[in-house]
């Protein structure tokens, strides 16, 4: 069963996809842990990794498909409070887009205390 904190992470994942494409449907995969997107380019659909909260996420610096943990990412794009970084796993070619959302800014200094 899916917790609100796995709801949150799919929506945010569906959110990502949908700054650049139209979302045309959405399909739940044969085993439970696919959603694909279907989206106005015309190609195969993207495929949302559904974990649930009793299976840890992989690490930001892990590939997804195989668990690797050489992925070099290339630069961050940050949009409001989300930030995104393409990955390349050395081990089995996959790129995939990391997404990071903020959650909370801590202060480290400032001048005027």
């Amino acid at each position: 069963m899916l917790e609100k904190t796995d709801l949150i992470q799919i929506l945010s994942d569906l959110e990502n996809i949908a700054m650049n494409h139209i979302i045309e449907g959405i399909e739940l995969g044969d085993d439970d842990s696919v959603i694909h997107v279907y989206t106005d380019d015309d190609s195969e659909p993207t495929d949302v990794t559904v974990f649930p909260a009793s299976s840890p996420l992989p690490g930001e610096n892990v590939c997804p498909v195989c668990g690797h943990w050489d992925t070099p990412g290339r630069g961050v794009y940050i949009e409001g409070v989300y930030a995104k970084q393409e990955c390349h796993c050395s081990e089995c070619e996959t790129v995939f887009i990391n997404s990071h959302r903020l959650v909370r800014q801590d202060i480290v200094s400032h001048p005027g205390r």
